[in-house]
């Protein structure tokens, strides 16, 4: 940390373990919360002035498991997400190693903030990072036929999730607010957010103007809550 850090105005941090499974638990949570700290500590030490970190929207959920049981026939909206549209008000719920290790160095961040006021930190709490480029989609037939990124999305997601219901596709992603961003539009908003001058500690919410229902926000709202 201490060569990486050294003669640079800021710090840009998205290097941890995105993994989940229940088997890496404990390295996920360790190795993430050790090169967290190590990191912020350099920060501070050099005097460095502004930190970017990427977070997850998944320190909001309120179940956890959906990858692995069976969805409950009772399990309501507000059992998964709280409310919608995701805010600040919202408190803190990881549901995983990785969402944990998340929360924790939150928190680092902003104690470290409001002990050195010449340090800015921004939050950004990432929802699931598409890259629909490396999709494809298919006919009816099974052939690869051309369609738009939005489909090409679609798809690929649908895929990822590897469940045959379409009630438990919708609680994975209701787990992430239905919400998504482009691999692109997240490496533009870091980028912009280095050269920032926003002061002090901040949290924000980062996701695309579309949802992975190919929906309105409204409509959602109202369907889901």
């Amino acid at each position: 940390c201490r060569r990486l850090t050294e003669g640079v105005d800021a710090v840009v941090h998205v290097a941890n373990h995105p993994g989940v499974s229940r088997s890496r638990a404990r390295r996920v949570f360790d190795e993430n919360v050790r090169m967290n700290r190590n990191i912020l500590k350099q920060v501070v030490e050099r005097g460095i002035r502004k930190l970017v970190f990427t977070s997850t929207v998944q320190t909001f959920s309120l179940v956890t498991g959906l990858r692995s049981e069976k969805v409950p026939s009772n399990l309501r909206s507000t059992d998964i997400l709280e409310y919608l549209p995701m805010d600040g008000n919202m408190l803190l719920r990881p549901i995983n190693a990785y969402s944990l290790s998340k929360a924790i160095t939150e928190g680092m961040i902003e104690y470290s903030v409001n002990l050195s006021p010449s340090l800015s930190a921004v939050v950004v709490r990432f929802p699931y990072i598409a890259r629909p480029d490396r999709t494809s989609c298919a006919d009816t037939a099974g052939q690869t036929a051309k369609c738009s990124t939005w489909s090409r999305l679609l798809a690929f997601m649908r895929r990822k999730m590897l469940y045959g219901s379409v009630s438990a596709w919708h609680a994975m992603m209701q787990l992430e607010g239905f919400t998504f961003l482009h691999v692109k539009d997240a490496a533009s908003l870091l980028g912009r957010l280095a050269v920032s001058d926003l002061p002090g500690f901040r949290v924000y919410f980062a996701a695309s103007e579309q949802n992975v229902l190919g929906r309105t926000a409204l409509d959602v709202i109202r369907e889901f809550y």
